[in-house]
């Protein structure tokens, strides 16, 4: 895992421990590129596991197909929109 990756977990860990029993809203500007991408990271994927039922995340991106990707490899996570 790249190690940003990593930190950005990390992050919300430490938030989710920071703020027990609050429910985290996550905006995440720019989403995945493309459904092959998965070797990179895939912060949409990375933030959605991170904050689990904690949370949810709203995934934005100016480029249609980037959304239509996410959508895509997304598509079993139940908090994001």
């Amino acid at each position: 895992m790249l190690l940003v990756m990593q930190n950005l977990i990390d992050s919300i860990e430490e938030l989710k421990a920071k703020f027990p029993g609050i429910h985290l809203n996550t905006i995440e500007l720019g989403t995945i590129r493309n459904t092959n991408c998965r070797q990179l990271g895939q912060s949409t994927t990375c933030i959605s596991r991170a904050l689990g039922g904690r949370g949810s995340l709203v995934a934005v991106d100016v480029n249609a197909n980037s959304i239509k990707a996410s959508k895509e490899v997304c598509r079993d996570m139940n908090n994001i929109t």
